[in-house]
């Protein structure tokens, strides 16, 4: 342990558990997301998880919440505000959630507003919810009355993306496959829903293309945007997730 390194423990943490390191935090994990994308990308060592090819094992479980029960060292600077503390209720992406605990930087952890409990929909904000968030507002910076795209919209990250837009003001059209996938998004109040196994054209978007913004989750539907529409593409930003290849052959 480094000299300096203070830790606060839960009275009922059994002492053959990991001790958490400056910036660090042990939670116990109450819920956990099964986000599709990341474990994938982690299992096949795609992407930023390319090290993954080359270890002998390596903690899945990319979306979590729980309670703080051990602190090591002071996990933020003095000025931060909330600090995180034993007993804080806290939803955190990173890895490890599908443990019954969790060593996390504490960077990675966000506190529920409000006192609220650890829960299911607490998992998605973590990760999922970031990533929608940060697109339309701090990237794109969707505005009231401005049209968006989200693709794959019944996904953990899509449906949130759809909840940002609608939360500034602006119109949302959504791509998904399926009856049951496209009432989920109607109950959402989705301006506009496509299933893209019944129809392809976008053209209804008028002379603007696909609108100002497009959150392009799923790299498939690229070939159902926008058939027959021959209106010049606008500026518009795109956020684009790394996509997999399906299907899929282990070396």
């Amino acid at each position: 342990m480094a000299v300096g390194v203070h830790i606060w423990y839960h009275q009922h943490i059994p002492s053959t558990y990991p001790i958490p390191k400056m910036h660090q935090v042990l939670v116990r994990v109450t819920h956990a997301g099964v986000n599709g994308g990341c474990e994938t990308f982690r299992v096949r060592g795609e992407h930023l998880f390319a090290g993954n090819t080359t270890l002998d094992h390596y903690l899945l479980g990319a979306e979590g919440c729980g309670t703080i029960v051990a602190v090591g060292g002071a996990p933020f600077p003095p000025s931060s505000s909330p600090p995180l503390a034993l007993h804080t209720p806290v939803s955190f992406g990173g890895g490890g959630a599908f443990g019954e605990y969790a060593i996390v930087p504490a960077a990675r952890c966000f506190c529920l507003p409000h006192g609220l409990p650890p829960s299911p929909h607490a998992v998605a904000l973590a990760l999922s919810g970031t990533v929608a968030n940060t697109a339309l507002q701090a990237v794109a910076g969707v505005r009231a009355g401005e049209t968006v795209l989200v693709t794959a919209a019944a996904g953990g990250t899509g449906h949130l993306a759809v909840q940002v837009a609608q939360r500034v003001g602006a119109r949302v059209v959504a791509t998904c496959g399926g009856e049951g996938k496209a009432a989920r998004l109607r109950a959402l109040g989705v301006h506009r829903v496509i299933d893209y196994t019944k129809e392809v054209s976008l053209c209804f978007l008028g002379g603007r293309g696909v609108g100002d913004c497009c959150v392009r989750l799923a790299e498939f539907q690229a070939t159902h945007t926008p058939i027959g529409c021959h209106c010049p593409p606008p500026q518009y930003p795109t956020l684009l997730s790394n996509p997999s290849t399906y299907p899929f052959s282990l070396p």
